[in-house]
């Protein structure tokens, strides 16, 4: 039945996804102040309207995205979750030369905090990742700073 309904929405739009995250997916090392800070692997599924994301740093700890198209909206939509109970819900909007994801972290303790990633390319094939937080959405502050390496 899911797969009639499936083929029934297929039929009647012709939607394609997003290319915003193209230049993302892939292996990548990921190094943050010149040293090893753990691997990313970003790949596309469902026919290119998801992205799952499997984030392993330098000590083991492991975080998961999942990615989806929202094509009535034209954005991306992020959800990042992590063994420590910490999760993210973030949404797309466009950036030069890159995405950039603003949303919210929700801690164990129930604290809420304003959230952005900003993926940029940059020269030879490489991705920077700038990861910033507010407390009241007007200044930001840096938290992560990386350069993705194939």
């Amino acid at each position: 039945m899911i797969c009639l309904m499936l083929a029934l929405i297929r039929a009647q739009t012709k939607v394609t996804p997003g290319a915003e995250l193209d230049f993302w997916t892939g292996k990548w090392k990921v190094f943050s102040e010149g040293k090893l800070d753990g691997t990313d692997v970003v790949e596309t599924i469902v026919s290119r309207f998801g992205i799952i994301e499997n984030w392993r740093d330098d000590t083991g700890a492991t975080g998961t995205s999942l990615f989806y198209y929202m094509p009535a909206r034209k954005q991306w939509k992020q959800v990042w979750v992590t063994e420590a109970g910490v999760y993210k819900e973030k949404v797309s909007e466009p950036w030069p030369k890159g995405i950039r994801f603003t949303g919210r972290i929700f801690l164990p303790d129930g604290r809420e905090i304003q959230d952005r990633t900003t993926l940029t390319r940059i020269p030879g094939g490489n991705v920077r990742q700038v990861i910033e937080y507010s407390k009241d959405g007007h200044r930001w502050t840096k938290s992560y700073d990386a350069v993705y390496k194939r």
